[in-house]
C-alpha cells in the first residue's frame, strides 16, 4: 500500500482523534479573594521558603455508581501522590493563617456542592487546598482546573477546583503514570498557568494577535534553551478555541513540555515552565541540574521563526516530511513520522506542501509532522521505553531510550531488515561521550552521530548526539517527568491533608478531552498498513 493511500486512511480519522484534553478555560471561573490580614501578610513575607503543602478537600468527590470501590480508591491515591511531585522543584513562604469567611462563600467562590466543617484551619497546615470531584466539562476534555481562592493583596493562588472526567478509562494499562501526568498538568493551572492571572501581573506581551510570556527568567531560560537571544518571549497556544488557547504553551516550539494543551506522551518539566513558577513572585523554585526537555534546544532563532517545513524538507530533526519510523525528540518515545492528509484544507499558514493543502501532520505543533506514538494495543495509554509494548528486541525499563534500528540477529539465511522505532538499554560515558547501547546481549558504541553497525547483526544502529540522551554531567539518565524530578534527590514520605465533608480530616498513606475509541482505532489501522 503506498504512503499516500496511507495518509488518506489516516486522516479521515484525525480531526476525530486529535483533540485538546484539558478543558481548562471551559470553567471560566472569576477566582474569590480572600484578605488574610494585613499582619498575615506581613508574616507570610518575612517566613522562610518550605516544601509546598498541597491539601485536599475530597467532600465533592462522589464516587460514580458505575465505579468500583477499588477504582474509586485508586484514583484518590493518585490525586494524592501528585501533591509529592510539586515539593520537587516548589517552596513558598508559608504561616499558619485561619481563614475569616464563610462557609457559604467558599462554596460560591469556588463552585462546590459540599465543604468540609474544617475549613477554616485548611491553611494552617497547607498552603494551597484543592476541591477534586468527578465532572465531564465538555466533549472530549480528560480534565480541567482553575485557581479559585487567591490573596487579596498579592494575588497568590491558595485554592481550586479539579474536574476529572468519570469516563476516563482507569483501569487501563499504565493509568498511574497516565493520570498522575494528567494531575500536575491541571493542578499547574491552579498554582500559575492561568492567562487572566498573566494579565494581572502584566506577565504577557501581544504583537500580531500573538500573545507571549516575556518574564524575566522565563525569557532568560528560553533564550539559553532555544540560543536565540532575540525573543519576544514564549509562545502561548492560540489554537483549541476556549478550552486551550492562551492558557497552555504553544506546541509548535514547547513540544515536549508538560504545558503543551493536548496528549503528547513525553511530557518533561521544563527550565522555562519552572521559570514561570518564579517570575509569578509566589514561588522559590529548584531548577535540576539535568533536565531531559530537548525539543528545539540550540536550534537558533530560524526554529522560532522559520516553517517548520521549508521547501518541503524539515526545518530540523525534531520534524519531519516523510512518514516512516520516528523518535521523540528526547528520544523516551518510539513512534512514526505523523503526517497525512485530512479530509479538509488545513488553514492557510499552516500548509506547507506546494499544491496540498490537506497534508499536514500534528493538529496542536501548528499541523507540523512529528513523531507520535504506535501501538496495536486496545486497553493501554500512551507508552514510552519505559513502560508499555515489548516488541522483538524491544527493552522497556528506567534506562531505555529510542533509536532508529535495522538491527536483526545474523544467521545463514537472514536479509536485512527495514528501519523501526525500537528501546534499547543504554549507558552513559561521560569520560569518552560515548553511548553504550545494549540490544540483547551485545553492547554497540555510539561515539559520534550517524550510523554504525557490528558484526553480530545484520542491519543498522542509527546513533543520536550525545547530547539527546546524556546530561554531560554524570552517568545518570532518566527517561520520564517523575523520575526526572526525582534524580539526584532524596525519597520524601510526603502525607498530604486530607478533608471530608463530615468535618474529619483523614490521612492518606503515600503508595508511591480526547476520544480514546478513536485513539485507539488509529493505532489498529497503523499496525495493520505496516
Amino acid at each position: 500500500m503506498n504512503n499516500k493511500i496511507i495518509f488518506i486512511f489516516l486522516f479521515l480519522l484525525f480531526n476525530e482523534i486529535i483533540c485538546w484534553k484539558c478543558g481548562k478555560n471551559l470553567l471560566d471561573i472569576k477566582p474569590r479573594t480572600i484578605d488574610i490580614g494585613e499582619e498575615n501578610e506581613k508574616r507570610r513575607l518575612a517566613a522562610d521558603y518550605t516544601k509546598i503543602k498541597i491539601g485536599y478537600d475530597f467532600s465533592n468527590m462522589k464516587k460514580p455508581s458505575t465505579m468500583s470501590d477499588e477504582t474509586y480508591q485508586k484514583v484518590i491515591r493518585i490525586i494524592s501522590e501528585t501533591a509529592s511531585e510539586f515539593r520537587k522543584f516548589l517552596s513558598v513562604q508559608h504561616t499558619d493563617i485561619r481563614i475569616d469567611a464563610t462557609k457559604d462563600e467558599f462554596k460560591q467562590g469556588c463552585r462546590l456542592d459540599d465543604l468540609s466543617n474544617d475549613y477554616e484551619n485548611f491553611f494552617v497546615d497547607n498552603d494551597v487546598i484543592i476541591f477534586p470531584s468527578f465532572n465531564e466539562v465538555g466533549q472530549n476534555v480528560l480534565a480541567a482546573a482553575a485557581m479559585c481562592l487567591l490573596v487579596s493583596r498579592t494575588l497568590q493562588p491558595i485554592g481550586g477546583i479539579l474536574y476529572i472526567n468519570p469516563k476516563i478509562s482507569f483501569d487501563s494499562k499504565n493509568t498511574d503514570i497516565y493520570l498522575k501526568g494528567l494531575l500536575l498538568h491541571e493542578i499547574t493551572h491552579i498554582l500559575i498557568f492561568d492567562y487572566n492571572l498573566f494579565e494581572e501581573k502584566g506577565m504577557t506581551v501581544t504583537t500580531n494577535g500573538v500573545s507571549y510570556v516575556n518574564t524575566p527568567k522565563v525569557l532568560e531560560k528560553a533564550k539559553t534553551h532555544f540560543k536565540c537571544n532575540d525573543m519576544i518571549g514564549v509562545h502561548l497556544e492560540d489554537q483549541g478555541g476556549t478550552g486551550s488557547a492562551g492558557s497552555h504553551w504553544e506546541a509548535r516550539y514547547m513540544l515536549g513540555d508538560y504545558m503543551i494543551s493536548t496528549d503528547y506522551f513525553e511530557n518533561f518539566v521544563s527550565d522555562i515552565t519552572l521559570a514561570l513558577f518564579e517570575d509569578s513572585g509566589f514561588y522559590k523554585v529548584d531548577y535540576p541540574e539535568y533536565n531531559p526537555f530537548r525539543f528545539g534546544k540550540d536550534k537558533g532563532c530560524d526554529f522560532l521563526n522559520e516553517n517548520c517545513i521549508k521547501n518541503e524538507q524539515p526545518l530540523s530533526d525534531e520534524f519531519c516530511s516523510e512518514y516512516g519510523p520516528k523518535c521523540s525528540y528526547s528520544r523516551t518515545m518510539k513512534g512514526y513520522c505523523l503526517i497525512g492528509y485530512y479530509s479538509t484544507r488545513i488553514p492557510s499558514q499552516y500548509q506547507y506542501f506546494k499544491g496540498e493543502p490537506t497534508k499536514g501532520g500534528f493538529t496542536p505543533a501548528n499541523y507540523c509532522p512529528v513523531a507520535y506514538e504506535r501501538s496495536i494495543e486496545d486497553d493501554h495509554y500512551p507508552t514510552s521505553c519505559k513502560v508499555g509494548n515489548n516488541s522483538l528486541g524491544d527493552y522497556q525499563g528506567d534506562d531505555s531510550f529510542c533509536f532508529i534500528s535495522s538491527l536483526a540477529p545474523k544467521t545463514s539465511d537472514s536479509n536485512r531488515t527495514e528501519e523501526k522505532a525500537m528501546c534499547y538499554k543504554v549507558e552513559c560515558d561521560n569520560a569518552k561521550k560515548q553511548l553504550k547501547v545494549h540490544v540483547g546481549s551485545q553492547t554497540l558504541v555510539c561515539s559520534e552521530e550517524g550510523k554504525i553497525t557490528n558484526k553480530n547483526f545484520d542491519g543498522e544502529l542509527t546513533c543520536p548526539k550525545y547530547t539527546q540522551i546524556c546530561s554531560g554531567i554524570d552517568s545518570n539518565v532518566c527517561n520520564d517527568m517523575f523520575s526526572c524530578l526525582s534524580l539526584g534527590k532524596s525519597n520524601e514520605n510526603y502525607t498530604p491533608h486530607v478533608y471530608s465533608d463530615d468535618g474529619e480530616e483523614d490521612i492518606i498513606r503515600i503508595a508511591s478531552g480526547r476520544k480514546l475509541d478513536t485513539f485507539l482505532l488509529l493505532n489498529i489501522v497503523l499496525a495493520l498498513l505496516l
